[in-house]
């Protein structure tokens, strides 16, 4: 998915009137803003992160533009710093994790994953549930040559596309691949299944 199929939802517009009088953010973030401002993602999110009329807000003694925010609580929120860079703000004393080194890279970021996701999902038939009894049953069956393995869909090779999403995202910012950082903890995620 390109950053044109992103916004193809429509667009959340920024006024730039907001910034009057306050210098202390970089031009090329409230540039890109002003000019694209953010993307109306179908259905809503991508990775549990839904997109916000931006807004200056305080976090911790610094101002920040929150522009998104993530659902697994109410007080996480994602915004670019006076530097320029975009962070995960949250509410541990003040916890605020690098994500990426601009908006723009952040957003192309999520336009890979978003590619990913969709790729997983059209070859991924997820877990199999089954009772402890079926599951004994169908080891029976398969052992006794009643029923032969099935098999492996070709498609989606996770591994394969995890390693293509992470030389992506080392291409666009090194830096949001640090130890520990937010998108590593995503990639892992996604190597795992989890996501």
């Amino acid at each position: 998915m390109t950053l044109e199929q992103l916004y193809a939802n429509g667009v959340i517009p920024f006024d730039r009137s907001m910034l009057e009088g306050n210098g202390r953010f970089p031009s090329d973030a409230i540039e890109w803003l002003a000019r694209h401002g953010l993307p109306r993602l179908e259905g809503g999110e991508v990775l549990g992160v839904s997109f916000l009329s931006p807004a200056i807000k305080r976090f911790d003694g610094e101002e920040f533009i929150m522009f998104a925010s993530e659902r697994w609580r109410e007080d996480l929120w994602i915004g670019i710093g006076t530097d320029g860079a975009v962070y995960a703000l949250g509410p541990v004393q003040g916890r605020r994790s690098f994500i990426n080194s601009n908006l723009e890279v952040f957003l192309q970021f999520m336009a890979h994953v978003s590619r990913y996701l969709e790729a997983a999902k059209a070859t991924d038939t997820g877990p199999t549930v089954m009772t402890r009894d079926v599951l004994q049953e169908r080891l029976a069956a398969l052992r006794n040559g009643k029923i032969r393995p099935a098999a492996r869909a070709t498609g989606f090779d996770r591994q394969f596309e995890t390693e293509r999403l992470e030389c992506e995202f080392r291409t666009l910012d090194r830096a949001a691949l640090k130890r520990d950082g937010w998108w590593c903890k995503i990639i892992e995620q996604l190597r795992d299944g989890l996501i």
